[in-house]
């Protein structure tokens, strides 16, 4: 037997989510390692323990790419995640420093293999949700608990878009649709949750109080402040329908969450998360959308391609976006609720963090 031994940040957001699941996940398989070891990536004390004490027979898994590999013993695979139709400009190095690399999605490895990546060294493992605190269940509950629930008489329709505020998640083309959708409307609401979140503080991007206030007319409510797991299964089964216009995804974990909620999702159909959606397109509205060439300038500063070719997104149309959010939210609740359910039983039943584990245990095979 071996050790597994993974490198990446602890936390709840993004790829921390992705370690502590996966690595639960893999725990549960019972005589596989003599032991499975978590090493943050960035703490200089914690690298420096796993190089004193790597061995030859070590699996070392990585969930971002580090400069020290070499430095370690054993297999090293990575498990890169990238939001634009290229990987970052060094990805040709990768092979160079891993054994093998892992791709939650088909476009993914697609966008590895147009860099001139070898595909024989590139397989495709998802990432995933938790089908037991990401369900329909609580969602089916509140629906017979409220009177009026099926034509939502008493009540605004709720849209719901998460993620950290930054230019890829399309918050001003969303607002923008929703200001052409509904004005000042009071009979439909967003609720946005958009702070940057971190293990020790919960901050708002000084540009998203800007975009508020442009926008104040509107019918707009922010969610504030850190959510548990519970508190997030909660909003996700309170929400009419999840909206998720982002330009690019490397996975998308808030929107299979929501779909695994059973939430009904007006989302884009491109990037990683159409790993997932692929066998849902009638189950979920998607967001029109033109592909462009990177325009963020922090995005590009921080992804400097030597090669001059900028990298595209879905940037959505704003014409486009308000017209499907005024057909979702023309049709009758039982509609919307018979979608989200169909699409949680598919996303549940083939996205398990549990499977993403076994299609790891088969990926191992392959070196």
């Amino acid at each position: 037997m071996r050790r597994l031994r993974l490198f990446g940040p602890r936390g709840f957001m993004g790829i921390g989510v992705h370690l502590a699941q996966i690595k639960q996940a893999l725990a549960s398989y019972r005589g596989l390692f003599t032991a499975i070891e978590h090493f943050h990536d960035r703490v200089v004390s914690e690298v420096r323990h796993s190089i004193q004490t790597s061995l030859d027979n070590d699996i070392n898994l990585f969930f971002g790419d580090v400069a020290f590999t070499s430095a370690l013993k054993g297999v090293k695979i990575f498990w890169p995640v990238f939001e634009a139709s290229r990987p970052p400009p060094d990805a040709s190095e990768w092979l160079h420093r891993y054994d093998l690399l892992l791709s939650p999605s088909q476009w993914g490895r697609d966008c590895l293999i147009h860099e001139g990546l070898d595909p024989d060294r590139i397989k495709i493992v998802p990432e995933g949700v938790d089908p037991y605190r990401f369900h329909p269940f609580a969602r089916m509950s509140q629906a017979k608990a409220r009177p009026g629930a099926d034509t939502n008489d008493d009540r605004p329709l709720h849209f719901l878009m998460m993620g950290k505020y930054e230019t890829r998640k399309a918050y001003e083309q969303a607002f923008e649709a929703f200001d052409l959708a509904f004005g000042s409307s009071r009979d439909v609401c967003l609720l946005i949750k958009p702070e940057w979140i971190s293990e020790s503080r919960v901050m708002m991007a000084p540009a998203c109080v800007e975009l508020l206030q442009r926008f104040k007319h509107l019918s707009i409510r922010w969610v504030r402040g850190f959510l548990d797991e519970t508190s997030l299964s909660a909003l996700y089964a309170r929400t009419d329908v999840f909206l998720f216009p982002s330009m690019g995804e490397g996975w998308g974990l808030p929107l299979i969450e929501a779909l695994a909620s059973g939430t009904p999702a007006l989302c884009t159909h491109w990037s990683g998360q159409t790993e997932y959606l692929r066998g849902i397109e009638d189950l979920t509205w998607p967001v029109p959308f033109v592909l462009k060439q990177v325009h963020c300038e922090q995005w590009l500063a921080d992804h400097q391609y030597s090669d001059g070719v900028i990298p595209q997104w879905a940037v959505p149309d704003v014409v486009g976006l308000a017209k499907q959010m005024q057909l979702i939210a023309g049709l009758s609740a039982e509609h919307r609720a018979s979608a989200g359910l169909l699409a949680s039983e598919h996303v549940r039943s083939r996205f398990s963090w549990q499977q993403s584990a076994d299609k790891f245990l088969h990926a191992l095979d392959h070196l």
